[in-house]
């Protein structure tokens, strides 16, 4: 039977048996397969599988550097396949079958090649472990299976050994790298008193993860660190350790880094230690929203180390997972992404995502689909009507996540030893700051000028905002044209509006508070992105507040988001009422270095700083001695 033709109506007892069937037909003719579209009843259980060929779907073409080598094409929309239909008693029988390629099958003397052809036995694994734990070299062990029985009939190749190898090699740290890390973390805090670094020590006595963040990353998260991403998906060093950047946006919208970690692996373990050591550097300030892929571990993490903190999906990331996991509805359904966008970013109301979503799901016949069912079950953490319910900063765009992840992506896309990926990393965080001063001196140097020359609240948002922001504000006040308003309910001192823009019957019902000229609207612009929507503007409008006021610009977006104290209060004695000596120190000392760092780019500040500093010692000294003196006075 294996080895045959499939043909449909051929039954099987399990889905192990029915793979290996077609991977039998599979390698007679030529060609790889993999498992791919499922569809499941309502209780879960399986109703159909498709098994296809591994050319099948188009490969997504991502943005490389200029001097990256591009990826390989390995898909080709290849349509051979075979579909089951599993009924109650788990019989796996063929219902559809296409035999027919679109591309070359491999030659019988490349045959073992192919990729679902390649496996290592459980008798093989054992051997390989033998010889391994003997001192013997990977590339020695594949040679003594090709010279004992052939390279056609070993299973396996010299890459899936290696992997295989790398797989169960602890990713830890050798002597000489450990040493070069010792020594570029003790320069960086040779230059940079506020550096600050973290290592956790395995029990074998390797390095196993560490985390460092320079003085400016403290202070940026100081000012910007209210929305963060964590991204962990990165392996750039020759050990496969995962490189774990966690990023924000500054007020001009540029990604700016708050520090960095390598980490042995993706367990809830070493995401507790990342997060922890984190909360450690930055003063236990919590961020108010995270995004993150949908690693399991990181969820169990985060829910631990940040229970307050709202956690969200990175959308970029979800679009990526759709990629891989309904790559045969995408090249078979262009318009299909689409509905899925909408889904996403519907944000009139739960009930509106709600009909969407099972409206795409019988457009596109994907009732049942397990990855869809999943990831509707967690909507809270990727849909923009749920998003808009804590602050993001606009960073649950496509645009801006896959922003983010471009930049690492083209910096961090080679293997590196750790002195390279060091270098490189601060090579990257270097651009990415020259681009912030940039853009900086431009905000302070030159002002927009609004559409609308003599309107008070563009020449305030004008006067305010960064150049970015300003624009972006700019368009919700553009909208005032063509948008109406309606009056719902007048109660007391609330009146209660509903505006839309012309021809449509979506918009926001505003809330507006005629004793202190409060506004509130319904589609929660100003709590999720910071800034005031064309709703509430034209509201204010139609209540003759022509200005904007301080409450609703958020000194995040402004020209001066970086001036100004940024140390929270900190625990208390409960004694005697007063901020604990421990926390005192360590904001004092915060506040002190902060200061430094800030000065750092001009001379003349760094020597006012010193001249006072020696004031302060001055003064500090004296106190100092006299408090001595006092508890002298007191003993004796």
């Amino acid at each position: 039977m294996f080895g045959d033709d499939p043909t449909v109506g051929m039954s099987f007892s399990n889905e192990e048996e029915a793979y290996q069937f077609y991977n039998a037909y599979a390698r007679k003719v030529g060609f790889s397969i993999r498992k791919s579209h499922t569809k499941r009843r309502s209780d879960k259980s399986l109703r159909h599988k498709l098994f296809v060929c591994s050319k099948e779907g188009q490969t997504i073409v991502e943005p490389t550097a200029k001097d990256h080598k591009s990826r390989a094409n390995r898909r080709e929309g290849c349509l051979a396949r075979v579909g089951f239909t599993i009924n109650r008693g788990n019989v796996w029988t063929i219902q559809k079958v296409i035999l027919d390629h679109t591309h070359a099958c491999a030659s019988p003397t490349k045959r073992h090649m192919l990729r679902s052809q390649r496996k290592i036995t459980p008798a093989q694994r054992v051997l390989i472990d033998q010889m391994n734990s003997a001192g013997i070299k990977p590339s020695r062990v594949c040679n003594f299976f090709q010279e004992a029985i052939g390279a056609e009939n070993v299973g396996f190749t010299q890459m899936d050994n290696d992997n295989s190898v790398n797989g169960k090699r602890a990713k830890y740290l050798n002597g000489r790298d450990a040493q070069t890390l010792m020594e570029e973390l003790e320069k960086k805090c040779n230059e940079d008193p506020s550096f600050f670094s973290s290592i956790q020590i395995h029990e074998t006595g390797q390095v196993a993860n560490f985390f460092w963040a320079d003085g400016r990353s403290i202070l940026d998260y100081a000012h910007f660190g209210d929305v963060v991403c964590f991204d962990p998906t990165f392996q750039t060093n020759k050990y496969d350790m995962s490189f774990a950047p966690i990023l924000g946006v500054n007020n001009h919208k540029q990604t700016i880094i708050f520090g960095a970690a390598l980490l042995c692996d993706e367990t809830t373990e070493s995401f507790i230690w990342f997060l922890q050591t984190f909360l450690k550097c930055m003063s236990n300030k919590h961020p108010i929203t995270i995004f993150t892929n949908q690693c399991k571990g990181m969820c169990k993490a985060i829910a631990t180390v940040l229970p307050n903190t709202k956690h969200r999906l990175c959308i970029w990331h979800i679009f990526q997972n759709a990629n891989i996991n309904l790559g045969h509805i995408i090249s078979n359904h262009p318009k299909f992404s689409m509905a899925l966008k909408d889904c996403i970013y519907e944000a009139r109301s739960v009930k509106k995502l709600e009909e969407k979503w099972l409206a795409m799901l019988k457009d596109y016949d994907l009732e049942g689909d397990l990855w869809l069912e999943n990831l509707y079950a967690i909507r809270e953490r990727w849909s923009e009507v749920h998003c808009h319910e804590s602050f993001c900063a606009e960073i649950t765009s496509t645009q801006s996540c896959e922003s983010l992840n471009n930049h690492l992506k083209n910096t961090f896309s080679k293997k590196l030893s750790l002195g390279e990926f060091m270098k490189e990393y601060e090579r990257s965080i270097k651009r990415l700051r020259e681009k912030e001063l940039s853009e900086d001196f431009k905000s302070r140097q030159s002002k927009p000028i609004p559409f609308l020359t003599n309107v008070p609240i563009l020449i305030t948002a004008a006067n305010a905002y960064t150049l970015t922001m300003f624009r972006d504000f700019e368009v919700e006040c553009k909208k005032l044209a063509y948008s109406s308003c309606e009056l719902l309910d007048s109660e007391g001192l609330l009146k209660t509006y509903r505006v839309c823009e012309f021809g449509s019957e979506d918009g926001g019902v505003v809330t507006f508070n005629l004793e202190d000229h409060s506004v509130s609207c319904s589609c929660r612009n100003f709590e999720y992105a910071g800034f005031l929507c064309s709703h509430a503007l034209k509201i204010l409008h139609e209540n003759k507040i022509y200005d904007l006021q301080n409450r609703y610009i958020l000194k995040r977006w402004t020209n001066y988001a970086k001036e100004g104290s940024t140390i929270a209060c900190q625990p208390m004695d409960s004694m005697n009422g007063l901020e604990t000596l421990p926390s005192l120190y360590t904001r004092v000392s915060r506040k002190a270095l902060t200061i430094a760092v800030k000065s750092s780019a001009c001379r003349e500040a760094l020597l006012y700083l010193e001249e006072n500093l020696n004031k302060i010692e001055k003064g500090s000294e004296e106190i100092i001695q006299k408090a001595r003196l006092n508890e002298y006075k007191e003993y004796s």
